[in-house]
């Protein structure tokens, strides 16, 4: 047994009044005139015996009641087995775990699970006491931190805000059991307020640990409604080449989780805060949903669609974010004595001026700075070229034709394919006669060069141009073929090299190759390639939260990152001497399209969305979630703290057992009342004993 509240166990002095008095009633000495009767004598001998035992028995029960009372107000606490080393006075360190993912958000018939965990989370930080040792680690992100004072740490508790990240059970227990286990208190605890939704548990759990903990385990579960919810997930851009005025394909499913069948919503999309198409989803079903807009302008595109509010609000937004070229910056890198006349034509098309391009001579390759440029066009070979140099181009996501000079050689084209590692061209074919004559065999039309070329419902159909000269080629299962020949051979070739793409044809651009160039689509085709190239969608970012975001540095003009966030804040970040390309950025807790400036200008950007995992809203069954912490806590002795707890009385029972105080008072009570019936039975006697004298 443990008292705790024992300073008041000096109150048992008290149990000496009884004592003190009795003793002083014994000195006051009576005289009485006997009878002679020798019979009265006996019968007063026999009362006065039976009033001293009475006297003893009033003076036991008192000095009883005094020690009952005290005791009482001392607390009494029966301990178990588990406490055997807990005193009143010693310390607790104590880990508190608040769940703050998404899914807490959720309106229960008390309010938001989250408002009624803190409010909990509250009521438990006021049961320590000064010199206990608090540590608040957050599920969503399992951060760990220490407060010097329980008002801090209530602070802490009242400015919780719900995160965006999905949480990591195991990564959080991981951390509270390190903890607890270099505590020297006596008293160890943890708290678990959450609404266990399964997927908190869908992190590899922590495997072969051995640690000696066995914390007192708190654990709380807020009840998960069911609701009707629309969940919106795989949001994106359908379409690989990207022009102003032309039309842009999104994408996105649409999912329903409930019971109900009169559910409905709308899907809006939103492209740089401006409405642009909205789509009906009728009736209680999932749907992959298609939304057309028309490109208005250029520029950095922040795209966004969203769902009708409903009861969870967090999977309502998706977010990508892409570049629409104001213009095709285009470097075309020749070899001399190359005929660009059909080429530069081509260029010179395009009706928008929206391609603009700059010829180099390939012996100056050297001096040109290839990341100034969306695309570049080499024309033949030359020693000149630097393949590392091309390489970090299309590594970064730039975009390269390669097309063999009029002059070229099948050695020179097999030094490129080495450089850029392809499969090497095999031997030139020129036709003699008729029967050489090549066309047109197996075309790719699901290529997105073909995007929109043809009427809907149309069949796809080119007019093939005639080769007299041209260079066997083949993807070798590195690229994929766009365009082949009759004889297996491989006219236009991608391959994807890093974030960039290459273009490889096996014919030159002359007349006296083909009759490519006098076709209509050559030109048609040529601005499609820069335009595919230029838009670079496969580079588009888009992670979610919690999820780091590859950054890319090589446009960085300064050693210092600044990172607008998605509520507007600027983090400003120091890569002096650090000496990468990429950047790992990690703090993505916040829903929504993140912007990197070197300086004042921007080098990347990437949308981070929801979680998808949350909207899965269901939970652990109580057997489930006592299965869990008994796996991380075999020892432990586990509490659950309903929604009717006595919080305090159950915490206080638990550090030091079933306290007594009630029954103390009921016997002190009960004792009173034996005491009262004697002492009114022992005054009786001496009256009797007073009327026989006389």
């Amino acid at each position: 047994m443990t008292f705790l509240n024992p300073a008041i166990l000096i109150g048992m002095l008290a149990a000496a009044i009884p004592i003190l008095i009795h003793f002083l009633n014994l000195r006051k000495v009576e005289r009485v005139e006997f009878s002679t009767l020798t019979f009265l004598k006996e019968l007063q001998k026999s009362k006065i015996r039976r009033i001293k035992f009475k006297q003893w028995l009033l003076l036991a029960l008192r000095i009883l009641i005094i020690a009952l009372l005290v005791l009482a107000f001392a607390r009494p606490a029966l301990k178990t087995s588990s406490f055997l080393k807990s005193t009143s006075s010693a310390k607790v360190t104590a880990v508190v775990l608040p769940d703050d993912t998404p899914s807490m958000n959720l309106l229960s018939e008390n309010g938001s699970n989250f408002n009624l965990m803190k409010k909990r989370a509250e009521e438990i930080l006021n049961n320590f006491t000064l010199g206990d040792r608090v540590f608040i680690i957050k599920l969503s992100d399992a951060s760990v931190r220490k407060f010097s004072s329980l008002d801090k740490a209530k602070r802490f508790i009242k400015n919780l805000r719900l995160s965006s990240l999905n949480g990591d059970f195991y990564g959080a227990v991981r951390k509270a059991k390190s903890i607890l286990k270099i505590s020297a208190d006596v008293n160890k605890e943890f708290y678990i307020l959450s609404d266990f939704q399964r997927n908190i548990f869908s992190s590899n759990k922590i495997q072969n640990v051995k640690t000696a903990v066995t914390p007192r385990i708190y654990w709380m579960r807020l009840k998960m409604p069911e609701t009707n919810n629309f969940s919106l997930s795989n949001f994106s851009l359908e379409n690989k080449i990207l022009q102003v005025g032309k039309t842009v394909s999104f994408s996105g499913t649409v999912k329903f989780n409930g019971q109900s069948s009169s559910e409905s919503s709308v899907l809006s999309l939103f492209l740089n805060g401006k409405k642009e198409a909205q789509f009906s989803l009728n009736g209680s079903k999932s749907e992959n949903v298609k939304l057309n807009v028309t490109l208005s302008k250029a520029g950095l595109i922040s795209a966004m669609c969203e769902l009708s509010e409903d009861a969870f609000e967090y999977d309502n937004r998706n977010f990508l974010c892409f570049n629409v070229p104001e213009n095709v910056k285009t470097a075309v890198i020749k070899k001399s004595g190359s005929n660009l006349n059909f080429l530069q034509l081509a260029l010179n098309s395009n009706v928008n001026k929206l391609i603009q391009s700059k010829v180099f001579p390939i012996e100056q390759f050297n001096s040109v700075n290839l990341l100034n440029f969306n695309v570049a066009i080499i024309v033949g070979y030359s020693q000149e070229l630097n393949f590392q140099k091309i390489e970090n181009f299309l590594l970064n996501g730039g975009g390269l034709i390669f097309i063999p000079a009029g002059n070229s050689t099948v050695n020179e084209l097999n030094k490129i394919s080495a450089g850029l590692n392809i499969p090497a061209f095999r031997t030139l074919v020129k036709g003699k006669n008729f029967a050489d004559i090549n066309s047109f065999g197996k075309i790719d039309f699901s290529h997105p060069l073909f995007e929109g070329m043809f009427k809907p419902g149309e069949k796809p159909k080119i007019e093939s141009p005639e080769f007299y000269k041209y260079f066997q080629f083949k993807t070798g299962g590195k690229g994929r073929p766009i365009i082949e020949l009759e004889d297996g051979s491989s006219f236009l070739s991608e391959f994807l090299i890093g974030r960039g793409k290459l273009l490889v044809f096996n014919t030159p651009f002359n007349l006296d190759a083909s009759s490519f160039p006098l076709k209509g689509f050559f030109a048609p085709l040529i601005n499609r390639a820069l335009f595919y190239l230029s838009s670079n969608t496969g580079s588009i970012k888009s992670v979610e939260a919690g999820e780091p975001i590859e950054v890319k540095l090589t446009e960085a003009t300064i050693p210092q990152l600044t990172v607008l966030r998605p509520d507007g804040e600027k983090e400003i970040i120091d890569l002096s001497n650090y000496g990468k390309n990429f950047y790992n950025y990690k703090r993505t807790n916040l829903i929504g399209i993140y912007r990197f400036y070197s300086g004042k200008k921007l080098i990347d950007y990437a949308a981070v969305n929801p979680v998808k995992s949350e909207s899965g809203l269901t939970s652990l069954s109580e057997s489930e979630i006592e299965a869990k912490i008994v796996e991380e806590f075999p020892h432990s002795q586990l509490m659950q703290i309903r929604q009717n707890s006595n919080l305090k009385e159950l915490i206080s029972r638990s550090r030091f057992g079933i306290e007594l105080w009630k029954y103390f008072l009921l016997l002190a009570l009960i004792f009173a009342l034996v005491e009262m019936l004697f002492s009114k039975s022992s005054k009786k006697d001496l009256v009797d004993l007073k009327e026989t004298k006389e």
